[in-house]
């Protein structure tokens, strides 16, 4: 960006841009407002089926450390149980969260 100062006046000055998409005037009032954008069903795809898979990995790591040798990991049996149960019920939770935030809203919507 450049300082670009104004002649008749030293102390009023502007900023440009030399990149082209941004050296034209921009209107504000043309933009949507906040609202109309966050009202926009602009959540990718992607990232709905990651949460998903996330969910099943955290429930996965608790299924492992459930039945994981004793020796594997320099845990004790009980500490080592109950870490594994907290894996597996919070990605039993975030599944269900996920499903009802990300995909029962699209059925919903569709009738």
């Amino acid at each position: 960006m450049a300082r670009i100062v104004n002649e008749q006046n030293p102390g009023d000055f502007a900023f440009r841009s030399y990149l082209p998409a941004f050296s034209q005037n921009f209107n504000m009032s043309e933009r949507p407002t906040t609202n109309e954008r966050l009202d926009q069903r602009s959540q990718p795809t992607l990232v709905r089926y990651f949460t998903l898979i996330m969910s099943v990995f955290y429930a996965g790591i608790g299924v492992f450390l459930w039945l994981a040798p004793a020796g594997t990991f320099n845990l004790p049996e009980l500490p080592r149980r109950l870490l594994a149960g907290v894996f597996v019920f919070y990605g039993i939770v975030r599944f269900v969260r996920t499903y009802q935030q990300h995909f029962k809203k699209d059925r919903d919507d569709a009738r």
